[in-house]
């Protein structure tokens, strides 16, 4: 086909395809780009229409997988680069930004990963991984067979630019998948020795961490070494980070109940019933099981006003991710009451809860109020006066239950 032959093709879709929008008739619109992409499916002008016709409809994770391909067919096409650092701009989370500015998190996961990559685990899965920032440290340490996973497409797209950037591309095969679908040997060859995942928020479970490590366990992983068994780490299966300790603290906190409850009953001679019940978003209820988001997050260090501790610092509880059994006992164990003394007279307005990330047995990370960390600590506020701090407690450990439960 000639030149002025595809541009005039072109041409044609693109005005049909404008007349069919202006009908909102969106699927005989996508069926149109999809012909026209079967007939030419190198064109980088269709795709990257395509991907303006799905960035208007707001469908825009998969437009940043037709402008990333368009350029991948022309890097030198400024529409779709434009095009695609934008949709990027609006998908990619804020916190990757923070993340990546992390120097201390970044520099100790590397220290883990060199570690175990030297003692022997050469084949590593690196689940959830965002930039491939995790994978690159594994291949850099010497690791054989590196293999990566994103769902979000964009995240994916982001991640091949950076692995070929940094000269990796035949060292890391990355897959736009969930770790939950992928099966041995469709996806990858064998079971890997070392999985690395920084899956965990503010709360810890938060982004399926559990889940996707039983799955790991049972489907993806080496079996791991037992105690006192001796050979080669890279006969058996490990995980980093390998465990995980929380905290949590009971605290006074003005700007947290103002955010959170509604402490007067009249305003401007307007009368708020007592009868009526105002919930944050950030709500859950231990009796009912609802949980519309169970926890907000802050940045307590800076909190306007600070906060006031009204007891010492307790440990909540303790998770080993190389431990199967426990892993799979989390969604089943039943919510356990904590008994914590108050050290300080004060309103309880939230419990503020914290972790300390064990990579392995040298490495760790700490996201407490006194750390300077891309985590913020999770905060579940009091939505009640009445209530006490055992209710709160646990009203948190159901709501960790519903987290992990797959």
């Amino acid at each position: 086909m000639t030149k002025a032959t595809l541009e005039t093709f072109q041409y044609t879709l693109f005005k049909w395809a404008e007349e069919l929008d202006a009908l909102s008739r969106i699927q005989d619109l996508l069926g149109c780009y999809e012909q026209a992409l079967e007939l030419f499916p190198d064109d980088e002008v269709i795709c990257n229409s395509m991907g303006e016709h799905l960035f208007r409809m707001g469908f825009r994770d998969e437009a940043a997988g037709y402008f990333h391909k368009a350029v991948k067919l022309n890097p030198d096409f400024s529409d779709a680069k434009e095009n695609f650092y934008r949709v990027a701009n609006w998908l990619v989370e804020r916190w990757h930004f923070i993340m990546l500015n992390d120097t201390k998190r970044n520099r100790i996961y590397n220290a883990a990963i060199q570690k175990a990559v030297c003692s022997g685990s050469k084949s590593v899965l690196d689940i959830g991984t965002g930039t491939g920032i995790l994978s690159m440290f594994a291949k850099k340490a010497g690791a054989h067979s590196v293999y990566a996973c994103e769902l979000s497409k964009t995240m994916y797209e982001l991640a091949c630019d950076v692995v070929a950037a940094n000269k990796m591309e035949d060292g890391i095969k990355l897959l736009h998948m969930k770790s939950l679908d992928i099966e041995i040997p469709k996806h990858i060859p064998e079971r890997v020795s070392l999985v690395v995942t920084e899956t965990v928020d503010a709360g810890v479970f938060g982004e399926g961490i559990v889940e996707s490590l039983i799955h790991a366990w049972e489907h993806l992983l080496l079996q791991p070494k037992t105690k006192g068994e001796n050979g080669n780490c890279g006969q058996y299966g490990k995980v980093i980070p390998a465990s995980v300790v929380i905290f949590g603290m009971a605290v006074e906190c003005a700007e947290i109940r103002r955010h959170h409850r509604v402490s007067t009953k009249d305003i401007a001679g307007v009368h708020l019933p007592a009868n009526v019940t105002f919930q944050s978003p950030a709500y859950s209820c231990v009796d009912t099981g609802e949980a519309v988001e169970p926890y907000t997050t802050e940045k307590m260090s800076r909190i306007p006003g600070g906060y006031l501790p009204l007891t010492e610092c307790f440990e909540i509880m303790k998770v080993d991710f190389n431990s199967l059994q426990e892993l799979k006992s989390l969604a089943a164990k039943e919510p356990c009451p904590l008994s914590v003394p108050a050290v300080k007279e004060g309103m309880l307005d939230a419990v503020m809860v914290w972790f300390v990330l064990q990579l392995d047995d040298e490495h760790s990370l700490s996201t407490s109020p006194g750390e300077e960390t891309c985590w913020e600590q999770a905060v579940y506020p009091v939505q009640a006066l009445a209530e006490d701090l055992s209710s709160i407690l646990s009203t948190y450990m159901a709501d960790q239950s519903r987290l992990l439960d797959p």
